[in-house]
């Protein structure tokens, strides 16, 4: 973000008690080479919050080392599937449409193959004041990255974006 400085995502000690301090870089998990096998929950949510991060920070790099070739993300809004690229791209745009943005954290949930994770985007859009729930199950691939991204949300509380 231009001029400020970006929040970094710390987890909540109550809603994520395995995490008990920051999570690591990002840089490099993917070379890490843990493959799901390998990965138990607290490790799940390690990754959750790396991915967190990046979306909250708009790192696209970040994101993209993240995410498999040929991730997709989906959206029951519009049932598009997009690229990984075009999830970086909206997320770019909607740190520039609320610069104020932000998530509360209200739940985060590891699965067998991933982690289910529910916030709320706060922030100021065009339109006005945004409040929108959100809900995105993950799904990695056996190499432990993600390579899908389902995302249920309101398109009611997100048209302020649209001013």
């Amino acid at each position: 973000m231009k001029g400020s400085q970006a929040p970094t995502w710390v987890p909540h000690p109550v809603l994520y008690p395995e995490l008990h301090c920051k999570p690591p870089n990002v840089k490099g998990w993917g070379d890490m080479g843990k493959p799901l096998a390998d990965m138990n929950d607290a490790d799940k949510l390690a990754l959750a919050a790396e991915y967190a991060t990046a979306s909250r920070t708009s790192d696209a790099d970040a994101l993209r080392a993240l995410c498999a070739g040929g991730a997709l993300t989906w959206h029951n809004f519009d049932e598009l599937e997009v690229t990984t690229d075009q999830t970086v791209r909206t997320v770019a745009w909607l740190h520039r449409a609320v610069p104020d943005l932000a998530w509360v954290d209200v739940a985060l949930k590891a699965t067998s193959d991933g982690w289910v994770s529910q916030t709320i985007l706060t922030g100021t859009a065009p339109g006005g004041p945004l409040r929108a729930h959100s809900c995105v199950v993950v799904t990695l691939d056996p190499d432990g990255l993600v390579a899908r991204t389902d995302e249920y949300l309101d398109p009611a509380q997100t048209s302020v974006l649209r001013g």
